[in-house]
Parts: structure tokens; sequence; C-alpha cells
């Protein structure tokens, strides 16, 4: 297994709806949005501060290389939310893309606070509902661990297994073999944290930590 020991302290960029990065396309931008790259008790946690009308989006997008591997990568990180935070979000967006070959297999995900869920994405630009369960803690940091299997030799790509604060769910076959789309984009792994709120607008404060990307 290989760590992409920089992928936390990573240069980053900011997306809004309205930028033409194609974020949620047609939602509302935040009336504030700001990141700082320096956690209280992690120095090196991205802490995201915004607010905004009802259904606002903002995005964070990290953009890493490839690293030598047999199609297995794991993608963990802490995800640290205050309690009115967590009521006012409706989706806490988690989305790895890797491309090589200018063909990507788009291994997004969501939890879906309304539902209740965690979503898988399609070959498209859906979501899928699974049946697995995702509640997220107050004051705490929720560990998160996601798996993934990449065959670009097949052309599919497979959801391995949620691990949300310690407990383990294993994705159902409707997220096994998914065709990889063709983008053109260049090679490369790019990570991207989104954050939707909810019909009661307002304001988020999340931090971000531990972020790790293992190859194998």
């Amino acid at each position: 297994m290989i760590t992409d020991s920089q992928f936390q302290l990573a240069p980053f960029v900011t997306h809004i709806p309205s930028d033409g990065s194609h974020v949620a396309d047609g939602a509302p931008d935040p009336t504030t949005f700001h990141v700082f790259q320096d956690g209280l008790d992690t120095p090196d946690a991205l802490i995201v501060m915004f607010a905004g009308p009802p259904n606002a989006v903002c995005e964070i997008g990290i953009s890493r290389p490839l690293l030598p591997n047999t199609g297995n990568v794991k993608l963990s990180f802490d995800l640290l939310l205050g309690a009115d935070s967590l009521h006012r979000l409706q989706v806490i967006e988690t989305d790895l893309k890797v491309t090589q070959g200018g063909k990507t297999a788009n291994l997004s995900g969501q939890i879906n606070r309304v539902k209740g869920i965690f979503q898988a994405s399609d070959s498209g630009q859906g979501w899928n509902d699974t049946p697995i369960k995702a509640e997220l803690v107050r004051y705490v940091p929720n560990h998160y661990e996601l798996e993934f299997k990449i065959d670009f030799h097949k052309g599919v790509y497979s959801y391995s297994s949620l691990t949300l604060n310690g407990v383990t769910s294993i994705f159902p076959a409707a997220q096994q073999n998914i065709p990889i789309g063709k983008t053109g984009w260049a090679d490369g792994a790019i990570f991207q944290f989104q954050l939707a709120l909810g019909p009661q607008g307002g304001s988020v404060l999340a931090q971000l930590s531990n972020a790790q990307l293992e190859w194998s």
C-alpha cells in the first residue's frame, strides 16, 4: 500500500454554482465562503466556513497524481461539524474521480441527511440510493473510510465498502462493475468536498482533517 503523504497539504481550489465549474448547476451561491488550511487541533486541517440561502452549495477541490497501484484505492478522512452546522446541511458530498488514459472512474458519494442514507454515483451524474445507513455524530470527528476497485482494462469500477465511525458496510451488487466514462481529462485523482444547505439555509462550520489517499 502506498499513501499519498501530501494529500492533506495539497493546494486546493474552491467552487460555487455560478463560477462555470458546473458545481450544482442552478443551485444558489453562498453569501459567504471561506476556507483556511489551519485547524485548531490539527494544523493541516481544512476549515470551511460558509453561509447562504436555502439549498446553497460550496465545494473544495484537490488534485493529486496517480500513484502505483493494482486498482485498489482507499479514501479516508475525519469530518467535524457542530450541532447547528450538522442540522443545517441536507447533503455532505465526498467525490473521488480517478482518470487514466482519458477515462474516468466517478467514485462519488454523499450522505443524504434527508433520507439518512449513503448515495453512490452511477456512470453518469446521477445518484443511486444504497441500503447503507449513514448518520453523523455531533461535536466529535466522524471518521470515514471509503474503499474502491478500478479496472481500467475492463472499463469498470466498484464501490467496496464504507466504514463510518468504526461501522463497516459492504456495497451491494448495484454498486459493482459500473462502466467507466470517457472524459478526456488528464491522468490523476481529484477529490471534491461539497456541502449543500437544507431548506432553512444558514451558516456552517466544518473541519476536514487526517485526509489520506492510499493506493494498492
